[in-house]
């Protein structure tokens, strides 16, 4: 499957919906929660969707490693553009 930005926005929703992290890893409920999210998704008309629990929750390990990685590139641009325009008075 190819995945696009509205695939991912999807998935983020329902992962957010279904809130599978406060159980336990590798626990019941916690992949029954995985599951129930591929299975939503697989119902969805618009975009289709062919995933299972496992594709689901690497997509978004994915995703969260994405954004964690912009936001440090964003955080460490802005701590620079602050120092060097600083103006310095002799």
């Amino acid at each position: 499957m190819r995945w696009l930005k509205l695939h991912d926005l999807m998935v983020c929703k329902e992962v957010l919906e279904a809130a599978p992290f406060p159980y336990r890893m590798n626990s019941r409920e916690r992949g029954n929660c995985w599951e129930e999210i591929a299975k939503t998704l697989r119902n969805v008309p618009f975009p289709k969707f062919r995933v299972s629990k496992r594709s689901v929750r690497c997509r978004f390990a994915f995703l969260q490693v994405k954004y964690r990685n912009h936001h440090k590139e964003n955080q460490q641009s802005f701590a620079w553009h602050r120092w060097s325009n600083r103006k310095y008075s002799i």
